[in-house]
């Protein structure tokens, strides 16, 4: 997403073979769970991802969080982790 124009992730969706069928309560977003988002959007990818918008819409029982990511002209995005991950790779590769 950042390796473009933006875009957002959306927690608390359900979906069946790719598209979304409905939503499911994601309870509620602490200060901990929001931090959490955005330190790995800077420890975890590289160039890190700075400008997140973190936001939970909806009512108790069917709220979902969404980021915000912004564009970046930083890119490309990789993530490091368990798992490395490049812009349009097919598969995801193991690293270390």
């Amino acid at each position: 997403m950042a390796n473009s124009s933006g875009g957002m992730l959306v927690f608390g969706v359900v979906e069946s073979q790719e598209v979304a069928t409905g939503r499911t309560d994601t309870g509620g977003l602490s200060e901990r769970h929001e931090s959490a988002l955005r330190s790995v959007a800077v420890t975890a990818i590289s160039p890190p991802v700075f400008g997140l918008n973190v936001v939970q819409i909806g009512e108790p029982g069917n709220r979902c969080v969404v980021v915000v990511v912004p564009p970046s002209v930083d890119g490309p995005h990789l993530y490091r982790g368990e798992y490395s991950a490049l812009p349009c790779a097919t598969t995801p590769t193991r690293s270390g």
